[in-house]
């Protein structure tokens, strides 16, 4: 009898881990499916087969993929690694100060979701860095550029991530301040700002990458310095954050600056030149 006894509590006792391990699967793949985004992922790109990427978009769509406003800690967005024409600290901080000065166009055009304002994933950057990148008398080179972000910006969670590149350009620098295993070296930016909208019908990357190649074109403009003081002097009002003033005029700079310089039509080219 006792035998027997021993056997029963064996048996419910297996029982009952088998229950609770099959409650733990189904829980950690409920916090799989709406916590963790899958994640596409593609080698390094010409320009020209952008529209390869483009295609998986109505498939996915088609079977149920969801975009970053679906819900609200859908916080996931879409991230582009643009290739830079050559790796020289002057080309880096321009393509830096243009991106700054169209942050608040891009965020607008962009309509960033709240849930991804609200976590720290893209954060901007503070406002006395932005100071001193803008500055025409900041004129580093790549070693005390790289300082110098690092100073500011410990972290990946930066709309604008530089620490791919960095680490690309200088590893052990980068690793003495910010240990991280998710920075993974590589000749690019880290551009993170965007939205995934891939169940809005009407969204491909187009926007997003429209809205990079005005980086591009700032980056390489005559006009960049000029844009970058008065930038500088917006920031240096105390109603800066809460009014959409400089959305406006930026918009107003650049066509001003195309009008003048042309259409931009060198920086598109080293752009379909690049990877992304």
């Amino acid at each position: 009898d006792s035998m027997k006894e021993l056997a029963k509590k064996m048996n419910h006792q297996a029982d009952e881990e088998d229950f609770l391990q099959s409650v733990s699967a189904d829980i950690v793949v409920w916090a799989a499916e709406s916590f963790v985004p899958w994640e596409i992922v593609s080698p390094p790109l010409g320009m020209d087969r952008l529209e390869e990427f483009n295609a998986l978009i109505a498939p996915l769509r088609s079977m149920g993929a969801l975009g970053t406003r679906h819900a609200l800690h859908y916080a996931f967005g879409l991230h582009l690694n643009p290739e830079l024409p050559d790796l020289n600290a002057s080309t880096i901080l321009n393509y830096m100060r243009a991106y700054f000065c169209l942050y608040d166009r891009i965020v607008g055009i962009e309509k960033i979701d709240l849930a991804r304002r609200l976590t720290p994933y893209i954060n901007h950057f503070e406002k006395d860095y932005l100071l001193k990148c803008l500055d025409s008398a900041y004129t580093p080179d790549v070693s005390a550029l790289i300082d110098d972000y690092l100073a500011f910006n410990p972290t990946r969670n930066r709309s604008l991530d530089m620490l791919p590149l960095f680490a690309h350009i200088d590893e052990e620098r980068v690793r003495a301040v910010v240990d991280d295993p998710r920075i993974k070296s590589r000749p690019t930016f880290h551009y993170r700002l965007p939205n995934c909208d891939i169940d809005n019908p009407e969204w491909d990357l187009s926007l997003s990458w429209s809205a990079w190649l005005e980086v591009e074109k700032l980056a390489n403009s005559p006009d960049l310095g000029a844009i970058c003081e008065e930038y500088a002097g917006e920031l240096q009002r105390l109603t800066h954050p809460i009014e959409s003033r400089w959305e406006k005029r930026i918009a107003e700079l650049i066509a001003e600056a195309s009008a003048k310089n042309g259409s931009g039509e060198g920086a598109v080219e080293h752009a379909n030149g690049s990877k992304v």
